[in-house]
């Protein structure tokens, strides 16, 4: 969560919302892969949401985006809504 949220500030954005789900595990060798599956609200620009997917992709986690959507704002000014649904992968 913490590094999701800076992420988000950095790149401008505000973290709504964030659910999740863990799953796993699937045999990696001797270790076992587990994942997380995350569903983010954010709000912002988009070049803040931009911005916001390139830390996630230099980012040395290995992260998985699913799919992601927006809604338009009423007034120009107003923050666009992102919907992001994400997967992390880690070992333990």
């Amino acid at each position: 969560y913490n590094f999701l949220q800076k992420s988000a500030s950095r790149a401008g954005l505000v973290l709504k919302s964030i659910s999740y789900g863990l799953s796993g595990p699937e045999n990696s060798g001797t270790k076992e892969l587990k994942i997380i599956s995350l569903d983010l609200g954010l709000a912002g620009t988009m070049d803040g949401f931009r911005s916001f997917l390139s830390i996630l992709e230099k980012s040395a986690r290995m992260i998985d985006i699913g799919s992601f959507s927006f809604t338009s704002p009423e007034k120009e000014k107003d923050p666009v809504d992102f919907n992001l649904k994400i997967k992390a992968y880690f070992i333990e």
